[in-house]
């Protein structure tokens, strides 16, 4: 019979809050993004010295708003994969969970830990070389 660890309540309500507050912040970057480029046209033609700045500042923008959670997210899945891997087994000890999840432990936990940390590198190289096509964006534009 395989172990269950339970749920955590608050973890519950973090995570329910998390999705609300992560919903409302991209809500808010979709209508800011939407304004901006609803009073681009008109500044740009009374300010057209304004161009490139307002292109560098967009594009920073856009690159931010892509990339931060992209690594953030390889990073955690890193960290997880060094709890689960150092613990042995899946999900570890001081994991809070927000459902019920059977423990799994073993060669099957090891698996779990080397999938997490691929995962992990695979979202770093994907952060890096999308990094890596905003600065070639950048140089194109002279910005």
């Amino acid at each position: 019979m395989t172990d269950m660890r339970k749920a955590d309540a608050r973890a519950q309500q973090r995570a329910l809050l998390l999705v609300l507050a992560v919903g409302a912040i991209g809500s808010l970057l979709i209508v800011g993004f939407e304004n901006w480029l609803e009073r681009l046209p008109q500044a740009l033609l009374t300010e057209p010295g304004e161009l490139k700045r307002r292109l560098r500042i967009g594009l920073i923008l856009l690159a931010a708003v892509s990339l931060l959670p992209l690594g953030g997210l390889a990073i955690y899945l890193w960290r997880l994969g060094g709890k689960v891997y150092k613990a042995g087994e899946y999900p570890p000890p001081d994991c809070r969970l927000f459902r019920d999840a059977p423990v799994v432990r073993g060669k099957t936990a090891i698996f779990s830990a080397r999938a997490l940390k691929a995962a992990a590198f695979a979202l770093l190289a994907a952060t890096g070389l999308s990094g890596w096509l905003f600065l070639r964006i950048f140089n194109a534009f002279g910005i």
